[in-house]
């Protein structure tokens, strides 16, 4: 839900920092792409 529909905000860049290190933690991933999948349906 929107709460302004015709109003859009100014887009910035959102960036996920991550351990350089092979050993990522599954839910670090899960969350990056969960917000991977959110974002790119807003803008969409």
């Amino acid at each position: 839900m929107r709460l302004f529909p015709a109003w859009r905000g100014e887009s910035v860049p959102l960036n996920a920092i991550l351990p350089s290190n092979r050993f990522i933690p599954a839910r670090a991933r899960a969350l990056v792409k969960h917000l991977q999948q959110s974002f790119a349906a807003l803008v969409a």
